[in-house]
């Protein structure tokens, strides 16, 4: 009950104070606390949550221009949650521990940075700007069994990273109705899975770099220009997969290192560049998978004017490729 009087009478104090420079501290320590409505509304406002112990729910909601929020829980089985209204604003969410769910989103405003910093196991961490430009979105997750999931929705030259550091991680990260975007995911350990993509949108960039064993790497672009996909892996028995679909002037890289590799590309539209590097042996490029989009052929490109250039090191490798158009070129190297 004490507890409960607490968080009301902050989200009462907080609400109230419609005035600029709002300072807002906020602790709580042991288990089974809830701090689910802590506001902030005005500029330049200033919050922090602190949470230690297990089982905490908190919920940090701020709605103006110029503010900072932070939330930091120690702890198991905690949940994070940080909304940011306006332009400018500021959010970071802290965890270190055990199956900890840390949210921070953006909504309809520019120049933010939103990050999310994990510690421990089965951890899930999402990050999402919407409809805004010039934001910066940083995932960082250490640790076993991690999830992330982090994208830019409907707004230009935002930054959106995802970096995972352990065993079993799995990421999406999307560039989606915009332009001039960057998405980057950076994976080591084994068992990884990563996702870098963007949609609808022109001049993007999407790389993947994976370093491990057994991993599982997709990068590419649809319906845009001018974008760049490029998958990087190093290790063994990896699946790397590149796409570029109904655009043009886009530009496609995929180099693995390591033994037992398979590589797949496709490409759709016009004057389009592909460059594919296999380093190893037994690598194989053509294997036909009806789990990947477009994964009928490993090099496949459509369309006219396109580059492919492709080079293979090692013994006992395998390739099949094709194009269809007019005015392609195809450079081919097995050594």
């Amino acid at each position: 009950m004490k507890k409960l009087l607490i968080s009301i009478i902050v989200v009462a104090v907080a609400n109230a104070a419609h005035a600029q420079s709002n300072e807002l501290s906020f602790s709580q320590s042991g288990n089974g606390n809830q701090a689910s409505s802590v506001s902030q509304k005005g500029s330049a406002n200033t919050g922090s949550i602190a949470v230690a112990g297990d089982n905490n729910v908190s919920t940090f909601d701020q709605r103006g221009n110029n503010n900072q929020g932070a939330l930091s829980i120690n702890g198991n089985g905690n949940r994070g949650l940080v909304q940011l209204y306006g332009n400018e604003n500021e959010a970071i969410i802290t965890q270190v521990g055990n199956s900890n769910t840390g949210s921070a989103y953006s909504f309809g405003g520019n120049n933010s940075q939103v990050s999310i910093v994990q510690t421990g196991d089965n951890n899930s961490g999402y990050a999402h700007p919407s409809s805004g430009s010039y934001n910066q979105v940083a995932v960082i997750q250490a640790g076993n069994s991690n999830w992330g999931d982090a994208e830019s929705y409907g707004g230009n030259n935002n930054q959106v990273s995802l970096t995972q550091i352990g065993t079993n991680n799995g990421s999406e990260v999307y560039s989606i109705y915009g332009s001039n975007n960057q998405v980057r995911v950076a994976q080591t350990g084994n068992g990884n899975w990563g996702v870098a993509a963007s949609y609808n949108g022109n001049n993007n960039q999407a790389s993947l770099t994976q370093i491990g064993n057994s991993n599982g790497g997709v990068a590419g672009s649809s319906s845009g220009n001018d974008n760049q996909a490029s998958v990087a892996q190093t290790g063994d028995n990896n699946l790397g997969y590149i796409s570029s679909n109904n655009g043009s002037n886009n530009h496609a890289n995929l180099v693995q290192r390591g033994n037992s590799n398979e590589a797949k590309l496709w490409q759709e539209g016009y004057f389009n560049e592909a460059a594919i590097s296999q380093e190893g042996n037994n690598t194989l490029a053509g294997l036909e998978s009806s789990s990947l989009p477009y994964a009928t052929e490993y090099a496949n490109q459509r369309g006219e004017g396109n580059l492919l250039t492709l080079t293979q090191t090692g013994d006992g490798n395998m390739l099949h490729f094709g194009q269809v158009g007019n005015g392609n070129t195809a450079t081919i190297t097995q050594g």
